[in-house]
C-alpha cells in the first residue's frame, strides 16, 4: 500500500524517517512584497493609500493588510 500525498504535496515516511514540507507563503507575504511594488515609484513624502483603498485595490480582508503592513514596519524599523 503506496501512502498518499499530504496536502502540502508530499509523500509521509515510514516511521523513524523524515518528513518534508513544503513551507506555503501567507497572503499577508505576498501581499507585503506587492505593496512594496506599488508604492517603489511614490515620492517620499506622499502618504500611503488609506486602509479602505488598499482593501479594495488588493481584494483582501482587513486582517491579511494589517498583517502585511506589519511586516513591512518590522523590515524598516530593524
Amino acid at each position: 500500500m503506496n501512502p498518499k500525498p499530504t496536502a502540502s504535496g508530499t509523500t509521509p515516511k515510514k516511521a523513524g524517517g523524515s518528513v518534508s514540507r513544503r513551507r506555503t507563503e501567507k497572503l499577508s507575504e505576498v501581499l507585503a512584497r506587492e505593496i512594496v511594488r506599488d508604492i517603489q515609484d511614490l515620492e517620499p513624502s506622499t502618504m500611503l493609500p488609506s486602509e479602505a483603498a488598499m482593501l479594495e485595490k488588493y481584494g483582501v480582508g482587513r486582517a491579511s493588510l494589517r498583517e502585511a503592513l506589519r511586516m513591512l514596519e518590522v523590515q524598516v524599523s530593524s
